[in-house]
């Protein structure tokens, strides 16, 4: 099948609220259309996560990151020019579409992928998508199709295929809900490198 018609059929299933399994740079993801709250709890249950927990929020630019955001610190701006689209969450306090969006939480998850299928399948969507790693909680996560297509390609209604994941690790997570942001979780990003545009970043 044509990686065009991939998507096609891709965003049909996502605009009728089902869950696919689709690649990014860093890990593949269990995604669902963010304006779909059933879909979003399918992919809870599929991964055996806590409801409680938010999922990440993929985006198409920092234009429309900013949409469920209530502030976003200079810190922040320069750490999102630096590296989306790329391997970084950014965790910031969330706006009225921003709790919306997460379910109620105070904070909301933002990533702009770097990997031309997943980018080009939000833009088609026309919805950021709620995702989150392709894993079990706790498991290791998968980097290529035939491994999504094993743990949970019974599950979803697709898994598109973007090939081996070019890093083949999770993204790094920064919080900026404080005065100084902190790294959450390591991940594809250096921790120097994060610190030649932060150097007061904490741990």
């Amino acid at each position: 099948m044509r990686r065009s018609t991939q998507i096609a059929s891709a965003v049909r299933h996502l605009a009728t609220g089902e869950v696919i399994l689709f690649p990014t740079e860093t890990v593949y993801g269990l995604g669902a259309s963010l304006l779909c709250l059933e879909a979003r709890r399918r992919i809870c249950q599929i991964k055996r996560r806590s409801l409680s927990k938010p999922l990440q929020i993929l985006v198409e630019s920092l234009a429309q990151a900013r949409l469920f955001v209530s502030h976003w610190p200079g810190g922040i701006e320069r750490l999102a020019r630096r590296f989306w689209p790329g391997p970084l969450t950014l965790v910031l306090t969330a706006s009225h579409l921003g709790r919306l969006a997460s379910g109620g939480g105070r904070t909301v998850g933002l990533r702009v992928p770097n990997h031309p299928v997943a980018l080009r399948l939000i833009r088609r969507l026309g919805v950021p998508l709620a995702a989150t790693s392709c894993n079990l909680s706790g498991g290791a996560p998968c980097v290529s199709a035939q491994e999504s297509r094993r743990a949970f390609g019974s599950k979803v209604a697709m898994v598109l295929d973007g090939g081996r994941c070019r890093m083949a690790r999770e993204s790094t997570v920064v919080d900026g809900t404080g005065r100084i942001p902190r790294l959450l979780r390591p991940g594809a990003i250096p921790l120097q490198e994060l610190r030649r545009v932060i150097p007061r970043l904490r741990l």
